[in-house]
């Protein structure tokens, strides 16, 4: 007989954290609610989902923790509770039909992605576009997450992949996880990253790379110093890359992803003597142009962890130290570790919905509010 109980198994779970469970649970209802957070069941029996839109009362419900499977077919209760005043909100029926529920970081990242999708227009493209809370919308991307995980609200597909079931199984029966298995379960074709809060920030691994790298680049800021080699050899044959201007270049770097600006600056001497002072302008803004979900939002719980990181890399002890500034972070080591985070590569799936999502009213003419 199969047990559940097995190191491999444990191996697989313990990779998600305790706060990539938290924030799994932390949903946010929309939907037509009263001042005081009352659900209005009786707009639906006289006014259109548009009219219901455009009356006012769609509002957000925040720091909620769901306390159901609610991708279980056999659950007809949707159940959430107020982490701030206790209050139960039970959907059944027309309830789940009027509110539609979605994980906190994911609006969040809906926020910054898509501008455009206010709360009432949101509630109003799901609600035209879905018969109830726990489905999802057609012609969106979320890309699949294996049934073995569990269903929770992570804004992605559930399906069974019996391939991916047996490699469990396997692990489970011979009681082990190999790095390989790690690899594979996360980024591989577990797809275990879906599950990933998608707001750990890289900070600590750039920082740390960046340490780790620090020799090499004092000795590359000497050479800055010392004239180039190939200048030295008379009717040495110069490149295209090197007659072209500096302000060119720069134009030219910024939409070059760090390993090939890195690679670049390797091909000669001059290349490193032009190229060394852009490489982290030049990383940032090939995130801002390529990856603008892996920047630090403007604002809001998001940017605060991301700070607060930083500032404990640092050494920091406060916070509020006003000596936080972005001139000097490591941006091409952070671009780097956002492509190998599976927190960032979360993240970026999200932005991607929320792009389809703002396509998808604008196709549908649904009218902004």
């Amino acid at each position: 007989m199969l047990s559940l109980d097995s190191p491999g198994l444990d191996g697989l779970t313990s990779l998600w954290t305790d706060d990539d469970e938290s924030n799994r649970r932390s949903c946010v209802l929309l939907g037509p609610f009263d001042s005081d957070d009352n659900l209005r069941t009786d707009l639906l029996q006289r006014d259109s989902y548009v009219e219901i839109a455009r009356g006012g009362s769609i509002r957000a419900i925040h720091d909620l923790e769901i306390h159901h499977d609610t991708g279980s077919h056999t659950n007809n209760w949707n159940v959430f509770i107020s982490n701030t005043t206790g209050k139960e909100y039970r959907l059944r029926g027309i309830q789940q039909e009027m509110v539609g529920f979605v994980n906190a970081s994911a609006l969040r990242i809906v926020s910054l992605a898509a501008p455009s999708l206010t709360i009432p227009r949101l509630w109003l493209l799901r609600a035209l576009n879905v018969g109830d809370g726990i489905g999802e919308i057609h012609d969106i991307n979320y890309q699949k997450a294996s049934v073995f995980w569990g269903t929770y609200l992570q804004l992605a597909d559930i399906e069974e992949d019996l391939r991916l079931d047996q490699r469990i199984v396997d692990i489970i029966l011979r009681d082990e996880l190999t790095e390989e298995d790690k690899q594979e379960m996360m980024m591989g074709a577990g797809n275990m990253w879906l599950f990933v809060r998608p707001y750990n920030f890289p900070v600590a691994a750039a920082h740390c790379s960046a340490r780790e790298t620090h020799t090499t680049e004092t000795l590359c800021s000497r050479a800055l110093n010392r004239p180039s080699i190939d200048s030295l050899s008379a009717g040495a044959t110069q490149s295209v890359l090197i007659t072209i201007p500096s302000d060119i270049l720069l134009l030219i770097c910024e939409h070059l992803p760090p390993s090939s600006l890195v690679a670049l600056c390797s091909t000669s001497s001059h290349m490193l003597w032009s190229l060394y002072p852009l490489l982290n302008p030049s990383a940032h803004s090939w995130l801002a142009n390529n990856r603008p979900w892996c920047l630090p939002p403007p604002d809001g719980p998001d940017r605060a962890r991301f700070d607060e990181q930083w500032l404990s890399v640092r050494d920091l002890q406060q916070p509020s130290d006003k000596r936080l500034s972005l001139a000097d972070f490591p941006w091409r080591h952070y671009a780097i570790a956002c492509q190998r985070s599976p927190s960032m590569r979360n993240r970026g799936r999200i932005w991607d919905i929320a792009l389809q999502l703002e396509r998808l009213a604008e196709k549908q003419g649904i009218p902004a509010l």
